[in-house]
């Protein structure tokens, strides 16, 4: 079984790819939670 070069470089790529989408995502939910756990007159507008 030959993996060619190019195949492990996709695979680098769309991992690195996936697991910067994932961060992005857990920090929108996290910033939402936050603010959601926060009362809305002591959240200044930043």
């Amino acid at each position: 079984l030959t993996v060619p070069p190019s195949y492990c470089r996709h695979v680098r790529v769309g991992g690195i790819v996936v697991g910067t989408m994932a961060g992005t995502i857990i920090q929108i939910v996290q910033a939402d939670l936050l603010q959601a756990t926060m009362p809305v007159s002591s959240a200044p507008m930043s």
